[in-house]
């Protein structure tokens, strides 16, 4: 994806909702400035930033880059996230897509003081990357436990039972990456819970 292929797409998506610039850049949390530097393509979004722009405009991620594509790469989806919303907790969370065999890319959005999980460990040698793109989260992995603010990125075990937490006064948004182990040879193959 090309800054500037990005940028066009999202200008003439929020010009076809009817948002001006300045609507979306508070909308999005950035800087109107920032978000027309995007727009022409003079700046890249961060993950977080164009996670939020997806958002504003009612589309999935991929299909803002769609078409920007450089040559041999591909749209791994068009459709909306598979999302889930518990009841109780208000905690939503969302497959944004599966790019490889064992490898799945999700959206988690924690009210603040919810929790979500605990979650049963994945199958022996998985990790977890999560970014954390607003809000504080704590993360509760086996005996790791550590709190982080937006902008810092942790990779933990996910062969331990684990969960997250809000401990803050706004909504926390992550994006997670859940990395199963690949199989060795021999080795067979064990299913884990969804998370």
């Amino acid at each position: 994806m090309t800054s500037h292929s990005f940028g066009a797409r999202v200008r003439q998506l929020r010009l076809s909702t009817g948002l001006s610039l300045d609507k979306m850049a508070v909308q999005v949390g950035i800087s109107r400035a920032s978000l027309s530097k995007i727009e022409r393509g003079e700046r890249t979004a961060s993950l977080g930033v164009a996670v939020r722009i997806a958002d504003v405009l009612g589309h999935p991620l991929p299909t803002l880059i769609e078409g920007a594509a450089a040559p041999g790469a591909e749209v791994l989806t068009d459709e909306a996230p598979r999302a889930y919303v518990d009841a109780e907790t208000g905690v939503r969370r969302e497959t944004l897509f599966e790019p490889a065999t064992g490898v799945e890319v999700v959206r988690y959005v924690i009210p603040a003081g919810a929790t979500a999980g605990p979650f049963q460990p994945h199958a022996p040698g998985a990790r977890e990357l999560f970014v954390v793109v607003a809000g504080t989260l704590e993360i509760i992995a086996g005996t790791n436990n550590m709190t982080l603010t937006a902008g810092r990125v942790v990779s933990v075990p996910g062969d331990v039972a684990h969960s997250l937490h809000n401990p803050g006064s706004v909504v926390a948004e992550i994006v997670l990456t859940i990395i199963q182990a690949r199989e060795q040879p021999g080795q067979s193959s064990v299913e884990s819970p969804a998370q």
